[in-house]
């Protein structure tokens, strides 16, 4: 009762699917359960299988609701006497997906028998994680529990730190920990206390300041996901020593350096992604004889092609893509290769010679893509026959332009290395080196626009270094200006009192000599001679 509460903000937001029976509208205990399959892509669109099963918080038993396992008779067999109590108990409560609202729960810890946590693809959890979380116990207080799988994705609601008590669950085999954007550094990254760790999945995570390197001495790692953290740096070269890893994703992470070449020293890799990086140098001799994905592409990388690709015997996707890689194609993979391979992307390179017609043994492929590349002679129409509805869909290379470069009977895609471009159905499209030159000009304009303004604000700025280093200079002057102008404004008004009183002074004569001039005037206007001279006296 506690946790349906809890997880569903007191009740004010149900679950997708499978809560409690409303009585009153006359649900019985059945529900039809959504149970996660995958997210479509990376974050967003979650799919779902449905199944029949049993309301929460309804008459029929726990371990029939919705999203519990409880650890069954059958397994009693695999117990230690010590965890013989743990049969019949709860091991697994799902909350992938299903709306799940409200705070992370506080008290999941207590349940004794947990095996598996799974509280991913939520957006209405909510504020950080509990420090006591991870503490489980199952026999004595502080012992880790049995927990052995931890999954928390795609919560992105969920702000703080990851608490350290995460490293006390000793059994762990398999945590997962990625696209929660709002968890904060520091990332403690203590993977060698977890001596029972196999499965390690860290992405998305702008906290994660270098990829995890060392684990528990007994060397159980197999697999390793870090991919999209920018800020990892390169890839450490103890990872080529971990003796079973066969799984490594670093894509997307922006890292430099080389391949390490301790990588050499592994042959039991099967699936390496490390494109969308900025990775120098040459890709070393690496033998991967059960690798089925490969992929290099879109890096720096340079030189040949691994010598030895040929005893690469269960490739079935390998993309080396835009990069640098130059020499020849050994003929010896089309042969080798031809049971497994559906794709083979090697465009946007420096790869010379002919194309193979050996990859006419690949009847299983699906696309062979080799445009951009410095290849010359015809593409191989033994490859051609392999087109079909079914089988080889999509062929590239290097035949636009007059004369094409590689003359191509079947191909899907014609481009023309000289100037970048590629026709795809008639359409002519850019290909990514060339966008990428454009994208290059364009931050070069950016980059030359940034320096100007840059050079602007200096100067401004400098303006206003010197106003502000001279300004009590400039204050001082603007207080003796004002001083004078106050003087002088002192000394107006001296002259404005004079003046008035001249003023005053000619009005009052002006005054007398009317009337002196009044009383000297006739009544009837006519001439009259005063003083020395002639006036003549108009009363019109």
């Amino acid at each position: 009762v506690w946790m349906y509460f809890h997880l569903t903000d007191n009740g004010t937001k149900p679950w997708v699917s499978c809560n409690p029976p409303l009585v009153e509208s006359g649900q019985d205990e059945d529900c039809v359960f959504l149970r996660f399959q995958k997210a479509a892509d990376a974050r967003d669109h979650v799919m779902y299988d449905q199944e029949p099963s049993k309301r929460w918080l309804s008459a029929a038993h726990e371990c029939e609701w919705a999203g519990i396992l409880c650890i069954g008779e059958t397994a009693r067999a695999q117990l230690t006497d010590d965890y013989q109590q743990c049969v019949y108990q709860i091991s697994l409560i799902s909350f992938i997906a299903n709306g799940a609202a409200g705070s992370m729960p506080l008290m999941m810890n207590l349940i004794p028998c947990m095996t598996v946590i799974q509280l991913s693809y939520n957006e209405g959890l909510v504020g950080s994680i509990p420090d006591d979380f991870f503490a489980f116990s199952t026999l004595e207080q502080g012992d880790g529990g049995i927990v052995q799988f931890v999954s928390m994705v795609n919560n992105s609601q969920l702000t703080g730190t990851v608490p350290e008590t995460l490293f006390d669950m000793s059994n762990v085999i398999l945590f997962e920990f990625g696209d929660n954007d709002g968890i904060e550094a520091p990332f403690v990254k203590d993977f060698d206390r977890l001596q029972y760790l196999r499965q390690l999945y860290v992405f998305g995570m702008d906290i994660l300041d270098e990829i995890p390197s060392v684990f528990h001495e007994s060397g159980v790692i197999n697999e390793l996901r870090v991919q999209r953290n920018p800020n990892v740096g390169s890839i450490p070269e103890e990872l080529g020593n971990l003796p079973e890893l066969t799984a490594f994703w670093a894509f997307d992470n922006k890292m430099s350096g080389q391949i390490p070449e301790s990588f050499t020293n592994n042959n039991v890799m099967k699936d390496f992604r490390v494109a969308l990086n900025e990775l120098t140098g040459q890709v070393p001799n690496l033998l991967f004889p059960d690798c089925v994905e490969f992929d290099i592409s879109l890096n720096q990388l340079t030189g040949p092609l691994p010598a030895n690709l040929p005893f690469w015997e269960s490739i079935e996707f390998f993309y080396i893509s835009e990069n640098e890689l130059s020499g020849t194609i050994d003929p010896a993979i089309g042969t080798a290769w031809n049971e497994t391979l559906l794709r083979f992307i090697a465009s946007n390179n420096q790869f010379s010679g002919e194309i193979p017609s050996t990859f006419e043994n690949c009847d299983k492929m699906q696309s062979f893509f080799m445009a951009l590349n410095n290849f010359t002679g015809d593409f191989p129409f033994e490859i051609c026959k392999l087109r079909s509805k079914d089988g080889l869909q999509f062929i590239h290379s290097d035949c636009l332009g007059y004369p094409p470069q590689n003359y191509c009977r079947c191909c899907t895609s014609c481009c023309d290395p000289r100037t970048g471009n590629c026709q795809r159905d008639n359409v002519e499209v850019s290909s990514r080196r060339a966008l990428r030159a454009v994208n290059d000009k364009v931050e070069e304009e950016k980059e030359e626009k940034i320096n100007y303004l840059e050079r602007e604000m200096e100067e401004i700025g400098q303006g206003f270094r010197y106003v502000y280093e001279n300004h009590h200079d400039f204050l001082g002057e603007l207080s003796q200006v004002k001083a004078q102008r106050a003087e002088e404004y002192d000394k107006l008004l001296d002259l404005e009192d004079i003046y008035e009183e001249a003023i005053d002074e000619s009005r009052g004569r002006a005054r007398e000599f009317e009337g002196s001039v009044a009383s000297s005037i006739p009544n009837d206007g006519e001439r009259r001679v005063t003083g020395g001279g002639e006036i003549l006296y108009d009363f019109t």
